[in-house]
């Protein structure tokens, strides 16, 4: 910028606007000017550290000039806004220790007055609800007042449901099956603290599934069966199984008449011939009677009638079949003129008598 001859001006600074106003009202060309420069190294400096434009001015006569001219040379140090974010991690809980959605705002945290260039800021993030905490795995029989929430429906929903597998006004911890006490239904539960509510935590028991292991099984006079366990109803098998309890012979089912040959299988149950006894009438040969003509007489039990032995000789068929008869020397006699006479048991035989003459 030219200046008048003489002592150079002094530099005053105005605003941008202010030296626009300035350069409008001067209206010799040679007395004013405008442009731009590029920022070097150093100008810009941080808004953090520094919080003023800094400028530098110096008015210089052009020597050995047949004009009297002089130039002001000006620069300047001008920091650059900084503007910083920092986080603070807030709870999501009210005072109340009860779940919020609310969040504080971004507040700024800086001075303009005193800091122009310097705009930090603080933004609050929420630390989020604590995670869920899973505990005490274990089995129990459900009883009177237990809450035990169904998991499944848990997990689909988010909503918590009483667990319908069971009456939690009935206690399981026994049954009694025939006036014997067994160990009742169990079950696979666990405890979940949720803190989605309270920042102390909300803590739920879910059921997971049955627990059924055998604790005893039974088997009754009549062959009934009756398992247990400690979740399922006992499963009862009527009759199942069938043993031999007695076994008689001679005597009727009841005892209390004598049958010779009457075998009697007494059971458990009639699970199978829809009788308890399996009755027989047996018979042997209980007595062999030689009779003088040489037949044997078999006599049997249960009333069946005499029979005598025949030939069973494979050659001939039943019905041509004979007596055996055995024979025997009945007699031997020997008259005086020598004759010996010998007399058998069987009469019928042509043998029954044979002489002989010495």
């Amino acid at each position: 910028m030219q200046g008048p001859p003489g002592i150079a001006p002094i530099l005053k600074l105005l605003t941008y606007a202010g030296a626009i106003k300035q350069y409008d009202y001067q209206y010799e060309e040679d007395r004013k000017s405008s442009g731009s420069f590029s920022v070097a190294k150093g100008d810009l400096v941080s808004g953090k550290t520094n919080n003023e434009i800094r400028w530098v001015v110096a008015n210089i006569s052009e020597e050995n000039s047949d004009l009297d001219k002089a130039y002001a040379y000006v620069g300047f140090k001008i920091p650059y806004p900084v503007v910083e974010f920092s986080a603070v991690k807030v709870t999501q809980y009210d005072e109340n220790g009860v779940y919020t959605t609310k969040v504080p705002q971004p507040t700024f945290t800086g001075d303009l007055n005193k800091r122009p260039f310097y705009h930090p800021w603080e933004l609050y993030i929420p630390k989020g609800i604590k995670g869920d905490c899973l505990k005490n795995y274990r089995v129990v029989a459900p009883s009177t007042g237990m809450q035990i929430y169904d998991l499944n429906y848990y997990l689909q929903t988010g909503l918590k449901k009483q667990y319908e597998g069971f009456d939690n006004d009935k206690d399981y911890s026994y049954v009694d099956t025939n006036g014997v006490k067994h160990r009742g239904k169990q079950i696979l539960v666990y405890d979940e603290i949720i803190y989605d509510t309270y920042q102390s935590g909300e803590l739920t028991c879910f059921y997971v599934a049955d627990y059924n292991t055998l604790t005893s099984m039974d088997i009754a006079q009549d062959g009934t069966v009756s398992i247990f366990s400690t979740h399922s109803e006992p499963l009862i098998y009527p009759k199942l199984m069938k043993w031999i309890t007695d076994i008689t012979l001679n005597k009727s089912a009841d005892g209390t008449t004598e049958m010779p040959g009457h075998f009697v299988i007494h059971y458990n149950n009639d699970s199978y011939n829809k009788t308890d006894t399996s009755e027989y009438d047996l018979d042997w040969v209980n007595n062999l009677v030689l009779e003088s003509d040489g037949q044997v007489r078999q006599e049997f039990t249960g009333g069946r009638a005499t029979e005598y032995i025949t030939d069973k000789n494979p050659n001939r068929i039943p019905e041509q079949g004979t007596d055996l008869r055995i024979k025997w020397i009945n007699n031997v006699e020997i008259l005086d003129d020598g004759t010996v006479i010998i007399t058998f048991n069987d009469k019928d035989s042509n043998n029954q008598v044979h002489t002989k003459t010495f």
